[in-house]
């Protein structure tokens, strides 16, 4: 059965995990557009949308990943 405590330390795992992720994703895009000088009118605004995409499907992963190796 899952307690709260499980809930909690897989919720705070997940968001760390995700937030790393997401950052890593972001700074990697960023420098892939000034690399190939993608942002010519100052709006490559599409990094930060997928790397928020990404944020959120990795929380959903590690997240339930986390709670199924808890579980064990």
């Amino acid at each position: 059965m899952i307690t709260i405590f499980k809930l909690l330390v897989s919720f705070v795992v997940s968001s760390a995990i995700s937030v790393f992720s997401a950052a890593l994703f972001l700074f990697i895009l960023s420098y892939i557009v000034d690399i190939f000088k993608l942002n010519y009118g100052k709006d490559a605004y599409w990094v930060f949308n997928i790397a928020f995409y990404v944020a959120i499907t990795v929380w959903i992963v590690s997240f339930f990943f986390s709670i199924i190796l808890m579980e064990k």
